[in-house]
């Protein structure tokens, strides 16, 4: 990818639910780094205009700002890499399962 690891994972936190705020430590329990990484990473992209950031209840939340058109490439990126990852698994079971009707035909003539 083109950015650290450590931004992707963030950027990833918003891609499902990109229109949901999230608090600091909500980016750092899905990202699975610590808050204060979480603050660093979040203030970094933030900067380079990839979030928005609010202040609610002395609570900080930040969501993507869907304005970016890099972000948004970003966002297509990850598409393609989850519908890779869905095709992928969908061969594996389709392999699976030939495999199994193979081995239950083979059974079948001998018993």
């Amino acid at each position: 990818m083109l950015i650290p690891k450590t931004k992707e994972k963030i950027l990833k936190c918003f891609f499902f639910n990109p229109q949901i705020p999230l608090y600091v430590r909500e980016v750092a329990r899905r990202s699975r780094i610590s808050t204060q990484n979480a603050h660093k990473y979040l203030k970094s992209l933030k900067d380079i205009g990839f979030l928005k950031r609010t202040e609610e209840h002395n609570q900080v939340f930040y969501k993507p700002n869907l304005d970016n058109p890099f972000l948004i490439k970003f966002f297509e990126l990850f598409e393609i890499e989850r519908r890779e990852a869905v095709l992928s698994k969908k061969n594996k079971l389709k392999s699976r399962a030939e495999k199994m009707n193979k081995e239950r035909s083979q059974f079948q003539q001998f018993g």
